[in-house]
């Protein structure tokens, strides 16, 4: 299984947000005049390029004087851009003084961003790892919840800390009733597994669920795998490609690996997916032989959307197989099972076959739909 609770890294850039804040005549003149707050403005409109050119280089220089004065934000952000690299050479040593400036502050972002800066930037290992759980400590207790979420993978794993699954689950949970997509899976995993909490599968099945509606590639991944098992679930193959599928497509390595062994395995709803994924090079890399091989299997065990998008492959000639016949052919297939799409493809495709054409290509289908007992 793909390890996917990891520390997440509370980069500066992953909560500087965007502002309105927009150059002016007058915001220049006040932040000239030494006001704080516009210096700050100032700094902010340049490094948005809001009615100015962008400049990291001026955003700067103008954050610093407000730093200079004590401007907790502007701290934040001048210790950000050292930290980043952005208009200022790159400077731990920076970077940690202005963030500890703000952080001292009661600046929330600035204490989180200097939790993960001393636990994977300080030369001193053991110093940085006591600093950084300190300051996410205090972070996460006043509702960061990238540092609630991090706390939650340390005690998890033991990561700098004594290995604790109840504190875990509390910060796993903290963070996910923020609605915490990476918090969600902390916690459904939690409840897989019995740490810190009774095994629960259907929690389990619950907070993937909520993480995988996101888009989390991973949870949709473990979604899938407990419909196939059944596990908090009703034990469904269907649901289980089809969360796997979304997985696939998003580059999940699990959860392509696992659909291609159930592809093999001969479960016709993964064969189409896995042909579907190699036809639009979602995941993987778009190949029409390999998605023509596996629409194919689909489709000789009677998946209609396979069947279909056979007809599709032959009519167009994608891959190099253009053939009338046998497109009409898979259409009649497809259609015989109601499917709309197919049915008015057949209509079309017959016009561009000789009556002999069509009723030769109608018996083939029909001694097909008999030998295989299609309805």
């Amino acid at each position: 299984m793909q390890r996917m609770l990891s520390l997440v890294l509370l980069l500066c850039s992953m909560t500087l947000l965007a502002t309105d804040i927009t150059f002016s005549e007058g915001l220049l003149q006040q932040a000239e005049s030494g006001d704080a707050e516009a210096q700050y403005g100032l700094g902010m409109a340049y490094y948005e390029g809001n009615g100015i050119k962008q400049n990291y280089f001026e955003a700067a220089r103008w954050y610093r004087k407000a730093a200079d004065q004590g401007y907790a934000e502007a701290q934040y952000r001048l210790g950000c851009m050292y930290e980043e690299g952005k208009g200022l050479k790159k400077d731990f040593s920076e970077a940690l003084h202005w963030l500890r400036m703000a952080a001292d502050q009661e600046h929330i972002s600035a204490q989180s961003s200097l939790g993960s800066l001393y636990l994977w930037g300080s030369p001193d290992v053991k110093t940085g790892i006591s600093e950084g759980v300190k300051w996410y400590l205090k972070a996460a207790e006043r509702g960061d919840i990238m540092a609630q979420y991090n706390l939650g993978w340390m005690f998890r794993d033991g990561f700098g800390v004594r290995k604790d699954y109840q504190e875990a689950l509390k910060w796993f949970r903290r963070a996910a009733d923020q609605k915490f997509t990476l918090a969600k899976h902390g916690l459904a995993s939690m409840y897989r597994d019995g740490k810190g909490v009774d095994q629960d599968y259907c929690e389990a099945a619950k907070w993937y669920r909520k993480a995988a509606d996101k888009g989390l590639s991973s949870a949709q991944y473990e979604l899938g795998s407990m419909y196939y098992y059944g596990r908090g679930v009703k034990h469904d193959y269907t649901e289980a490609v089809r969360w796997m599928s979304k997985a696939a497509e998003r580059g999940n390595t699990d959860a392509q690996n696992d659909l291609l062994y159930f592809s093999e395995q001969g479960l016709a709803e993964a064969q189409y997916h896995v042909g579907l994924m190699y036809h639009e090079g979602k995941g993987v890399e778009q190949d029409n032989s390999e998605a023509y091989y596996w629409f194919r299997k689909a489709a000789e065990q009677g998946h209609v959307e396979a069947q279909y998008m056979l007809g599709l492959s032959h009519k167009t000639g994608i891959g190099g197989l253009l053939d009338n016949e046998e497109a009409y052919f898979w259409f009649i297939i497809a259609a015989t099972s109601g499917h709309e799409s197919a049915i008015e493809s057949r209509n079309n495709a017959a016009r561009d076959l000789s009556q002999e054409q069509q009723d030769k290509v109608q018996n083939r289908a029909n001694e097909w739909l008999e030998e295989n007992k299609m309805p």
